[in-house]
C-alpha cells in the first residue's frame, strides 16, 4: 500500500511538469468591446484600467535570486493523491522539488537549463535527459517555468521583468477591475496571454501551442512577498497524451528562505542506482488511470 502510493507520488512530478512544457502554449481572445493600450501612446480608453494602474502592478514584481519554500502538490485528474516537500529555485538556473513521506526524502525533481532529472530515492533508479531534446524547439527558459509556477507574468525566451519591456506587450482593458497583458510576438504557432483581476492581481494564463489543448494556469492567494507578488496556489489544467491533467501546486511563502540564506546543491543520486530511460516514467503515468 505504502509502496503503491510512494509510486503515484513521484509520477506526479514528471506528470505536472510535462504538461507545463509539452502540452503548449495559448492565447487569451479579446472581447469586441475591449480597449487597447499603446506603450507608445500612453492611452487607455476613459472607464478602462488606467495606465498609471497598469505599469505600477507591473513594476511591483521585484527581482529576487534564490528561494526555498515549502510546497504541496495536488493532483486530482487522472488520479487523486497529494504530496508535500521543499522548492529550491536559484533565477535563470534551477528548479528542485524534494518530496517527503513520514520525514524521509523520497524523490526529487531538478532542472536546469541543460537537463531535467527525475530521482526516485525508494527504488533507486533516475531520469536524466538534456533539456533541449525534451522541449524540442520550445523557446522556454527556466525563468519563464519559474515565473510560471509561482505566479508572475512573463516574455517567452526572455529572463527580463516584464517591466522593463513595455514596447513588447498590449495591454487590453475591458472594464475598470479586469485588464489583459498579450505578448505583440509569439514563436509561430503559439500564443499566450495574462489575465488580471482584481486589477493589482494576476489571475491565470492561456496557453496554446500548434493543435495542442490549451494549458490553463489559475492563481488564487496572492501574496506580498519581500520580492513582490506571489501567488500561493497554482492550479494547472492540461492535457499530457491522453491524461487530462487537474493538478495544484500551493506554496508556503510564511515559511520561505530567500537570497544568501538559501543553498542551492544539486541532489545526489542513491547510491548504485539504476538510471532508466524517459519513457519508463512517461509509460507509467498510464497506471493513473
Amino acid at each position: 500500500m505504502i509502496r503503491t502510493s510512494l509510486h503515484k507520488s513521484l509520477i506526479l512530478i514528471p506528470l505536472v511538469f510535462l504538461a507545463l512544457l509539452l502540452a503548449g502554449c495559448g492565447s487569451s481572445k479579446k472581447s469586441g468591446k475591449s480597449n487597447e493600450y499603446s506603450p507608445e501612446t500612453g492611452s487607455v480608453t476613459p472607464g478602462a484600467v488606467s495606465t498609471d494602474d497598469c505599469r505600477q502592478v507591473l513594476a511591483n514584481y521585484g527581482l529576487w535570486q534564490r528561494l526555498k519554500t515549502p510546497v504541496t502538490l495536488r493532483l486530482y485528474s487522472p488520479k487523486s493523491v497529494s504530496i508535500s516537500g521543499n522548492a529550491v529555485m536559484e533565477r535563470g538556473k534551477s528548479i528542485m522539488i524534494s518530496l517527503r513521506f513520514l520525514g524521509m526524502e523520497i524523490g526529487s525533481l531538478y532542472v536546469t537549463n541543460d537537463s531535467i532529472q527525475i530521482i526516485d530515492k525508494f527504488n533507486k533508479r533516475y531520469v536524466k535527459e538534456p533539456l533541449a531534446q525534451l522541449l524540442a524547439g520550445f523557446p522556454v527558459n527556466i525563468s519563464n517555468v519559474q515565473d510560471l509556477l509561482l505566479g508572475r507574468p512573463f516574455l517567452l525566451g526572455s529572463e527580463r521583468p516584464v517591466a522593463d519591456m513595455p514596447g513588447k506587450f498590449d495591454i487590453t482593458a475591458d472594464s475598470n477591475t479586469l485588464w489583459m497583458l498579450i505578448p505583440k510576438s509569439s514563436p509561430a504557432g503559439m500564443d499566450y496571454g495574462f489575465s488580471f483581476s482584481p486589477v493589482e492581481c494576476l489571475a491565470g494564463i492561456i496557453i496554446k501551442a500548434g493543435q495542442h489543448k490549451p494549458v490553463s494556469v489559475t492563481y488564487s492567494g496572492q501574496t506580498e512577498t519581500v520580492c513582490g507578488p506571489m501567488a500561493s496556489e497554482t492550479k494547472i489544467e492540461a492535457t499530457a497524451g491522453k491524461n487530462e491533467i487537474d493538478a495544484v501546486i500551493e506554496w508556503n511563502f510564511k515559511k520561505a528562505r530567500w537570497g544568501s540564506q538559501v543553498s542551492t546543491e544539486p541532489p545526489s543520486l542513491p547510491r548504485n542506482a539504476e538510471r532508466i530511460p524517459a519513457s519508463k516514467i512517461l509509460k507509467s503515468i498510464s497506471t493513473l488511470q
